[in-house]
């Protein structure tokens, strides 16, 4: 056998370390990723857990530093605590922190049903903070697009208390929104038996009312919200709606014309659309009246009766 020369010899035995140093690294490459996937993973794990943490209590700081500037909250029959969690709660919302909002609803509730429990708070006091927190809760969970939360809740407030005005009223926009007419013309009314004559609540009834093809009582119910506040551009528009229906194009343009001239530009809309179509018809009805034909713009009538 040939002897290697030693050159060659030193050659071979470099390419062979640099083969072994090349698997080493293919090595590191395929087995090494995925350990650096899962490090990396509990890395960004802990740090959202650590940002989490920082984030509420940021947020509590800045809710406390807040809650300080205000007046504490002087509902009558509001227990302190409870109250205060509530206010804290509200800050929240206005400033569209809604999940963290719900954290202190949840506190204010829980004081309030230890005070129950405790007889800190008298049957009046605990029921009025238990309805007004389910009433907060359910609009919060509106908010964030949970219905079915928000159901609950409005639910729950109303086992408390069923004589909540507000709480039936801001259920019913929900039933509203959801098409569920049944529930939300129980709610109007009931509304309406606690607090007679509110026009939003006779608003909202008469256009459920129409949904429903109960075209009269819904007409009554706007003719009478009317009378009691002229200024609802909303009243007027729906009034002008209501004729629509009724295919009374005199009465419709009149008030949609009245509610766009308090400022409601889908009146305006409408009654633009409904002008321009009747123009359509009168000019229509001109051709045919030169044309020596009436049909549609006569009508027979019986002989009077002598």
């Amino acid at each position: 056998m040939t002897a290697k020369p030693p050159g060659l010899t030193l050659r071979l035995k470099a390419e062979d370390a640099a083969k072994k140093a090349k698997a080493t690294r293919a090595n590191a490459v395929i087995f090494g990723i995925p350990v650096a996937i899962v490090l990396l993973a509990i890395w960004l794990s802990s740090l959202s857990v650590d940002s989490g943490s920082l984030l509420s209590d940021w947020t509590r700081r800045w809710v406390d530093d807040l809650a300080a500037t205000l007046i504490p909250s002087q509902n009558a029959g509001w227990l302190p605590d409870v109250a205060d969690q509530k206010q804290r709660g509200d800050i929240l919302v206005e400033a569209n922190h809604l999940q963290p909002a719900l954290v202190y609803y949840h506190n204010a509730l829980k004081l309030a049903a230890q005070h129950d429990h405790n007889k800190a708070a008298t049957p009046d006091e605990s029921k009025r903070m238990r309805s007004h927190l389910a009433n907060s809760m359910a609009m919060t969970y509106v908010k964030l697009g949970n219905d079915t939360q928000a159901a609950t809740w409005y639910k729950h407030g109303l086992d408390v208390d069923d004589n909540n005005a507000e709480l039936h009223y801001n259920y019913a926009n929900l039933c509203v929104r959801q098409e569920k007419w049944v529930p939300a013309e129980a709610h109007y009314r009931k509304v309406l038996e606690l607090k007679p004559l509110n026009p939003p609540a006779m608003l909202s009834l008469a256009y459920v009312l129409q949904q429903e093809g109960a075209l009269d009582e819904a007409r009554t119910l706007l003719l009478e919200a009317w009378d009691v506040d002229n200024t609802d551009a909303d009243i007027a528009a729906q009034l002008g709606y209501q004729y629509m229906a009724e295919t009374d194009v005199s009465n419709a343009l009149e008030w949609l014309n009245t509610a766009a001239d308090m400022g409601h530009e889908e009146a305006a809309l409408q009654r633009n659309e409904l002008l321009s179509a009747w123009m359509r018809t009168q000019e229509q009805m001109t051709a045919g009246a030169t044309q020596g034909s009436h049909d549609g713009d006569t009508m027979t009538l019986e002989e009077p009766v002598l």
